[in-house]
């Protein structure tokens, strides 16, 4: 139990405590610096500016660590699921092995017959039949000669291609069967058709002139890729506002909560306690 004390130690309890400071060592001399009282008296809106720039940093570093858990997080669980997804193939291929190793011997023979029977289909003859429209308004004169144009293409000659223009290209496959031989013969249609004016087109090289062509058809090739940007925005929106691409929520700007709303805060935080005191 503690020691009763009488009124008189009571009485002078404080006469003891200033007698005990009295004896205490004083500095001989205080002095103030003028320059930090100053800054001290003057800093108090850069000090707090500090203080919001400091919370908002590691606000900020708060968030980044929080995203890169997340992302390390999401890795390690798509490479678990691979990881499963391996083994489950693994074990399947395993079963798969072990019960055809009795039938793979018997099937060999088959294989290599089989083998042997595409590659000799392989070897069938092809025919080509070439059409050359030099002139579109001779489509029908070349159409009543054709029958008589036809024959066996040997391949291209290399004073074929420096006489012959370049044109456009259409390609026809039928397949027929023949009788004799019972494989399959590929009889191949080739049109080509020239283009019309096609020595006006050419450049220097003898190649097609992609800028005459193009100012032919009214297309300004400088404006090509302004064009494919300004395209390319456009989708971005389009997928924007058609919802195919969640559009990005803006970002709260962070601020400090003013003297009102703080005291309206407490306020209301007090209330709430009264009320669950009372219930």
């Amino acid at each position: 139990m503690p020691k009763k004390q009488s009124n008189k130690d009571i009485l002078t309890r404080g006469q003891k405590y200033f007698e005990s400071k009295k004896a205490r060592p004083q500095p001989a001399e205080i002095t103030f610096d003028p320059e930090n009282r100053n800054e001290y008296l003057t800093g108090f809106h850069k000090r707090k500016l500090q203080r919001q720039k400091v919370a908002k940093d590691f606000k900020e570093k708060q968030l980044h660590q929080e995203r890169l858990d997340e992302r390390q997080r999401i890795r390690d669980e798509r490479k678990q699921a691979i990881q499963e997804k391996l083994q489950l193939i693994k074990d399947s291929q395993a079963a798969d092995d072990s019960d055809s190793d009795d039938s793979d011997d018997n099937d060999d023979n088959d294989d290599q017959e089989k083998v042997k029977q595409s590659s000799d289909k392989a070897k069938a003859k092809v025919k080509v039949k070439v059409k050359v429209k030099e002139n579109p308004q001779d489509d029908d004169v070349n159409h009543a000669e054709s029958d008589n144009d036809d024959e066996e293409w040997n391949g291209f000659n290399d004073e074929d291609n420096r006489n012959t223009t370049k044109g456009i290209l259409k390609r026809k496959v039928v397949f027929e069967n023949a009788d004799d031989d019972q494989q399959d013969q590929a009889v191949t249609t080739v049109t080509i058709e020239a283009l019309s004016n096609n020595d006006d087109l050419t450049n220097g090289s003898g190649g097609i002139d992609l800028y005459k062509i193009a100012k032919l058809n009214c297309v300004e090739l400088e404006k090509s890729e302004e064009v494919l940007k300004e395209s390319v925005i456009r989708a971005q929106k389009y997928a924007v506002l058609s919802g195919a691409v969640p559009m990005k929520p803006k970002k709260k700007k962070f601020r400090y909560l003013s003297k009102e709303e703080r005291k309206h805060n407490a306020w209301k935080e007090r209330g709430k306690k009264a009320k669950s005191i009372s219930r």
